[in-house]
């Protein structure tokens, strides 16, 4: 799926949201970035600001997901303030048992030390999903990963592999 398809529809969803709500998007240019130091508040002119920034960075439809997500985890206990953390990835690199579970459990340990709470939900875009065997049953991609992260971390995990079903799944996102 394009970038900037994505990214018109997050900020449609962020647009929706109410003006107490705050957000940041990280994103990955070589290294990962976020679009504000600090959380952003909901107004037009930001939203659209922080989408310029992730639209023009050198980001591929490759998502940095071993990189990223223990970087909005570490955000997410700097800033001291509950958080949800919303998924949007192409990775396949988990679809291994032995690289998933290691990767879950560094992540859940990480979480277990944290003093502020974040739900973890994902939308996976991916449509080159290799798959494997795991404890009898077949996954593709990052879905074992993901299922566990979602179900362990208060969140969803959707498969969104069109514009209709990235929008949906935002949607979904956001409302939870």
């Amino acid at each position: 799926m394009d970038k900037s398809i994505i990214l018109a529809l997050l900020s449609d969803e962020l647009n929706k949201l109410n003006e107490v709500d705050k957000f940041n998007i990280l994103y990955h240019d070589f290294t990962p970035q976020f679009t504000s130091d600090e959380w952003s508040s909901i107004e037009p002119e930001t939203i659209q600001a922080a989408i310029n920034d992730v639209s023009t960075a050198n980001t591929t439809t490759f998502s940095w997901l071993a990189t990223l997500l223990p970087e909005a985890l570490a955000y997410a206990e700097e800033m001291g303030q509950k958080t949800k953390i919303i998924i949007i990835s192409a990775d396949n690199n988990f679809y291994e048992e032995e690289s998933s579970n290691d990767f879950l459990s560094t992540i859940n340990n990480f979480i277990s030390q944290m003093s502020t709470e974040a739900s973890l939900s994902i939308i996976d875009y991916s449509k080159n999903r290799p798959a494997d065997w795991i404890e009898g049953v077949y996954y593709r991609g990052n879905e074992y990963l993901y299922n566990r992260l979602a179900q362990q971390h208060n969140g969803t995990y959707q498969i969104s592999l069109s514009q209709d079903a990235m929008s949906t799944a935002l949607e979904k996102k956001f409302i939870k």
